[in-house]
């Protein structure tokens, strides 16, 4: 007798499978090893911390040597009182990291996700939904390295930023683009009007401004407030700590998070920070993989920089129930600082094979793919000379990036021209 399981029940299954840990005794063994650590850590960044400067801190320079005076020593006893215990837990927690696979993924419904869910299925059924993708470098990273880029206040932050992003996909500010469009594109047709039918009803000859192109105005925008999207892409949320806190405030919108990726070796990062990439979802994830780039230098050595890949589960044909609607998402954070090693052209490399691999092996025959998109810090920019084999590479045949025309060549909107 054959049973025939439900496409939902399938893709239940397979959403349960991947959200799971590989081992629950790995996995509950290396959050108690970070909890025992996480004492030291604190303790040990921020006594460092005391002693590297802001550009906010030069203000004040009498407070930060109030603080180095009292807290130095108050600093120092917790860490050398829990020297031991960083001694013995050090150790398993680099052993647990390393034979872990190489990322974390987080599940949480809510009512509102489950009816999100469904409203978002329903759109995509019917044509009417829009798919929206957000990158963002944080910074979220351990105080002391955060300190050396003027940056302080890991926790708050991370807590903020991630109360920032929930808060504009409740009120975004999406009509107020839509109407500046149609402003825009108003006055095209007016102004194209008027130098067909002559000068009737227009002041003055004065038809720089009205041959501006809309597309200049459609393309590109400034916001303070996050988009609404259905995907966001995080680079350089490198504490696992202070993720958590990120993590607490995505989930209230974003079901589906893939988080502390990287992999973990002495040849690798020598088990300091991974590569501090996330994604987080409003749609189910189906397929995800990690991979370190081999090709590293400097501060390099320390990271676990790599690409992050997601297969997104957007719904299924109407036709056929076995024809999945898929999406691909690539999240990355490239060498920074190379200097003359050019290392970013061999990861861009590493980084399209990577891509075509994870795509054959994850689409099934059937499938319909509706985006493929690559996101990231990509740290080179497409004008200077030391990039051009960068901003050169075959990636970019492959790919389009929307805030450039060809190489050297940026649209005009975004200002670098």
């Amino acid at each position: 007798m054959n049973i025939i399981k439900s496409k939902k029940e399938v893709e239940d299954k397979t959403a349960k499978m991947l959200f799971t840990p590989e081992s629950g005794l790995a996995h509950h063994c290396l959050l108690i090893s970070r909890c025992l650590l996480y004492p030291s850590y604190v303790s040990f960044n921020c006594l460092l911390s005391l002693y590297i400067t802001t550009f906010q801190e030069e203000k004040t320079p009498n407070y930060v040597l109030l603080k180095k005076i009292f807290l130095t020593p108050v600093y120092a006893a917790f860490f050398v009182l829990f020297l031991p215990i960083m001694l013995v837990f050090l150790p398993i927690r680099c052993a647990l990291l390393y034979v872990r696979r190489p990322f974390m993924c987080s599940q949480h419904h809510t009512p509102y996700t489950d009816w999100q869910t469904q409203v978002l299925k329903n759109a995509i059924d019917k044509g009417f939904h829009k798919f929206g993708v957000a990158t963002a470098n944080l910074c979220l990273m351990p105080e002391l390295a955060s300190k050396m880029n003027h940056l302080t206040n890991v926790s708050y932050r991370a807590r903020k930023i991630g109360e920032k992003i929930i808060t504009s996909q409740f009120f975004d500010r999406e009509w107020e683009k839509e109407e500046l469009a149609m402003k825009m594109y108003s006055s095209n047709i007016e102004a194209k009007s008027c130098r067909e039918n002559g000068p009737i009803g227009c002041a003055g000859d004065n038809t720089e401004n009205q041959q501006k192109p809309v597309d200049q105005c459609l393309e590109g925008d400034v916001s303070t407030d996050f988009p609404v999207v259905d995907v966001f892409a995080i680079q350089e949320a490198w504490s696992s700590y202070q993720n958590k806190l990120l993590i607490q405030q995505l989930q209230k919108i974003f079901p589906y998070i893939v988080h502390d990726a990287g992999v973990h070796a002495f040849r690798n990062n020598a088990f300091f920070l991974n590569s501090g990439l996330l994604i987080a979802s409003k749609h189910p994830i189906s397929a995800v993989d990690f991979k370190a780039y081999t090709c590293f230098v400097k501060h390099g050595k320390l990271l676990s920089n790599g690409l992050l890949m997601t297969q997104l589960l957007l719904g299924s044909s109407k036709t056929n129930n076995r024809n999945r609607y898929i999406g691909y998402v690539f999240n990355t954070h490239l060498q920074s600082y190379q200097g003359k090693d050019q290392i970013i052209p061999k990861q861009l490399d590493e980084m399209l094979d990577w891509i075509k691999q994870f795509k054959a092996e994850n689409t099934k025959f059937g499938d319909i793919e509706l985006f493929c998109l690559v996101c990231g810090d990509f740290n080179f920019d497409n004008f200077s000379p030391a990039d051009r084999e960068s901003s050169q590479h075959p990636l970019f045949t492959e790919f389009s990036d929307f805030c450039r025309v060809q190489a050297n060549l940026d649209k005009s909107w975004t200002g670098q021209n």
